[in-house]
């Protein structure tokens, strides 16, 4: 994805505490939640055998090769046959045309930059179309006017579990974000953006509960991680809602947040112990019931 430099990927320290903690939350993964058919399990391609800023279509090949078996069939249709050569046909295929985010000035998969989510969105309605799959889904995770926040818990929740049941492993834009002090101000900025496949969702929610656990296949460990999505009642915080052609700032607790053992999105692990920086679950494209 969309990246300011092409530094390594890091660890938020914080995180790994509250991703233990929630260990023995059960999770159901694709196979139990889809149609029968479906794996639960797949190959993992690193970002690095393809790009540094690869993320996004190396997402793309692990939502189909995790995914049911006409996902999967996909895969067996291109003209390669090793998974790091397989996600490169998909760039050819489907994401090396004109971008609609960027009104055909760039390619929409670019080496040195990535690809929008908007672009990817793209890329996998004509996937789907040449291999008449069903549609998907596509969208900012951000909260609506007026929705609460448990109801934008479980509005998300909802729609990665559904996408999982009908055998599409979401895929999700993570961001992170970090406050920095400027002429004495202290204000948001963007650092970083990484694109996962969910793989697995804890199957239901608690009454009272403002979040969920979530597993997903990361191309820059090259693993299958786990994390928390949760809700932040308790602290308001403000977040990039768009890409770098078109953007806008938006505050309020706009977007859920993840606490996980390592993603993986900019150099926060360098800043001052009293800066403040999150992850967001900024936009995902799965598929409806």
């Amino acid at each position: 994805m969309n990246r300011p430099s092409n530094v390594a990927l890091a660890i938020v320290a914080p995180s790994a505490l509250l991703a233990l903690a929630w260990s023995g939350v059960r999770t159901a993964t694709v196979a139990e939640l889809a149609k029968p058919g479906a794996s639960g399990s797949g190959p993992i391609v690193m970002q690095e055998t393809v790009g540094v800023n690869s993320c996004g279509p190396c997402a793309l090949f692990h939502c189909l090769a995790w995914g049911d078996k006409k996902l999967q069939s996909v895969l067996s249709k291109l003209d390669a046959m090793e998974p790091p050569a397989q996600v490169e046909a998909l760039i050819e295929n489907y994401l090396s045309t004109p971008s609609e985010a960027y009104a055909g000035k760039r390619a929409r998969y670019e080496a040195t930059s990535g690809i929008t989510w908007i672009d990817l969105a793209y890329g996998v309605d004509d996937l789907c179309a040449e291999h008449k799959l069903p549609p998907v889904e596509s969208g900012y995770l951000d909260l609506h006017d007026g929705e609460t926040l448990s109801k934008h818990v479980r509005r998300v929740h909802a729609s990665f579990r559904d996408s999982l049941s009908a055998g599409f492993p979401p895929l999700l834009s993570i961001r992170s974000f970090l406050v920095d002090q400027q002429d004495g101000k202290f204000t948001w900025r963007g650092v970083a953006g990484h694109g996962v496949a969910v793989v697995e969702v804890q199957p239901e929610l608690g009454d009272e509960e403002l979040g969920f656990r979530i597993g997903f296949v990361d191309s820059d460990t090259g693993k299958q991680l786990h994390g928390y999505a949760h809700a932040s009642p308790g602290r308001n915080f403000t977040a990039m809602k768009g890409d770098f052609e078109q953007f806008e700032w938006v505050t309020d607790r706009p977007f859920l947040l993840l606490t996980a053992p390592r993603p993986f999105v900019g150099l926060t692990q360098d800043v001052a112990w009293w800066a403040r920086d999150l992850l967001t679950l900024d936009f995902a494209i799965r598929r409806g019931k």
